[in-house]
């Protein structure tokens, strides 16, 4: 066991004397840097785009109003009040401002007055408006939130026509933000996620009446009831970030953990790196006739090949770690250490469960290097067999390149449902255990079992070609 674990550490000995390992190492903290970079210019462009997008209020309303006068739609009386009530109030249209969706809500409430009022209906049942209008009003005007929550919470409990469950559904975000004391606040993480979740959860509940009633389409219904817990789960224990909803998008400001969420995407890099090692360390033996040296040790061949995969692998995950922590420092340089806390939420038996942040990210990184791991088994492989270098890199990187792409139009264009059983259709772990893979009833297991037999071809391929083949 001794000289096989020499055997190895000549591997890595070797490999860290090539100027190309290096230069690949290289490129691969570019890569994450460069992940910063394009952030922090997005992050910027978002700002500049916001900025350039608000108008003048002012503006603003007198063009609505002077479109309404013009064009005279139905009910345009109503909104030419509503607009010249907004700008009296100085309400900014352009901004987050809880007010405007109050004023909204408050001339809903005046059509449906008037029409009371029109129906010849007695003053007992237009009492509830009348109260509503009257608080809301008077809370837009003196810029009380509270005031118009516990309005709007008094409107909804009064209404007869609705049950006590859909009671409950119209007063949830407004009595959730007088028990809690969360005002309107667009800064506010907490009052964001407050008002997302109380969209969701209208949505969830619509869906499940539907699907009680059999009718509609309640497609996704199992995940939106899992994010609703999660987001339940976050407002109760004061969660700002779940490090598993994060990810760079245009909607939300940009932070630490959005920015290291996403350099999964940049695993390909490391790849590339293995490959390259892979497939040049064997082939590199012929090319370079150190093959003969090699192999007048005592030493069975068998040992030789076995140190060299080793190498290869031990090195990939040891390439994999660093890629994680380099990462993790560009990120915190750029963004800093916001959150840095921040846990990882899932649900399993219907319940909520947290890991930490770095735990769940190493988990991904993992199941990322299942296509690496594969990819360069590939390359070995082709190395031991051909001994050439840059045929086993270059069919190795083509592969990795284009095989999930091959796979999908094979399926997709053609519907072709036998291509599940080619690697490549496999390599994804974190499509699977999604769902998002185009193969229907496809589990980790299926995938895990496809790629062991990929694997085990691989791997006598490499040894028939190194072991029984003459130098």
């Amino acid at each position: 066991m001794a000289r096989f674990f020499r055997l190895v550490h000549n591997e890595y000995i070797k490999v860290l004397h090539r100027i190309s390992t290096f230069i690949m190492l290289g490129l691969m903290v570019l890569a994450a840097l460069g992940l910063n970079l394009v952030a922090v210019f997005l992050q910027n462009t978002m700002t500049a785009n916001q900025d350039s997008y608000y108008g003048d209020p002012d503006t603003y309303y007198s063009d609505q109003i002077d479109y309404l006068k013009t064009a005279k739609p139905e009910g345009y009386e109503w909104d030419i009040e509503q607009y010249r009530f907004m700008k009296e109030q100085g309400i900014d249209p352009f901004a987050y401002d809880w007010r405007g969706d109050a004023v909204f809500n408050l001339y809903e409430a005046k059509k449906q007055d008037a029409q009371l009022e029109e129906s010849g209906v007695s003053p007992e049942d237009r009492e509830r408006f009348t109260d509503y209008i009257t608080a809301s009003e008077s809370a837009i005007r003196s810029q009380d939130w509270k005031k118009f929550c516990e309005a709007t919470v008094a409107f909804y409990r009064s209404d007869s026509s609705l049950n006590q469950e859909q009671q409950e559904q119209a007063v949830w975000e407004y009595q959730y933000r007088l028990d809690h004391d969360v005002p309107w606040d667009s800064k506010d993480w907490k009052s964001t996620l407050l008002a997302n979740t109380a969209n969701l959860k209208k949505e969830v509940e619509s869906a499940q009446a539907m699907q009680q009633s059999g009718q509609g389409d309640v497609t996704g219904l199992e995940k939106q009831e899992d994010q609703l817990k999660i987001d339940l789960y976050r407002l109760d224990h004061d969660i700002q970030v779940n490090a598993g909803d994060c990810g760079m998008t245009v909607d939300n400001p940009l932070h630490f953990w959005s920015v290291f969420t996403s350099s999964t995407s940049l695993l390909q890099v490391v790849s590339v790196l293995i490959i390259v090692i892979a497939g040049s360390c064997v082939a590199s033996e012929f090319s370079s006739g150190t093959i003969k040296f090699l192999l007048i040790n005592p030493v069975k061949r068998g040992k030789i090949l076995a140190s060299k995969y080793v190498m290869v692998v031990t090195f990939s995950f040891l390439m994999l770690a660093l890629f994680y922590v380099v990462n993790v420092l560009f990120t915190a340089l750029f963004f800093g250490f916001g959150n840095f806390g921040a846990p990882y939420l899932y649900i399993s038996g219907g319940e909520v469960h947290s890991i930490s942040g770095f735990l769940y990210m190493a988990w991904q990184y993992l199941l990322g290097s299942v296509n690496m791991i594969v990819m360069a088994t590939l390359a070995f492989a082709i190395s031991s067999l051909i001994r050439s270098s840059a045929l086993a890199i270059g069919v190795s990187l083509f592969a990795m390149l284009a095989g999930s792409g091959a796979v999908l139009f094979l399926k997709e264009a053609l519907n072709i449902d036998w291509v599940r059983y080619i690697v490549f259709a496999n390599t994804d772990l974190n499509a699977i255990l999604s769902g998002t893979t185009p193969f229907a009833n496809q589990t980790i297991g299926f995938a895990l079992g496809v790629i062991a037999v990929y694997m085990v071809v691989f791997l006598l391929t490499a040894w028939d070609g190194f072991v029984r083949r003459e130098v």
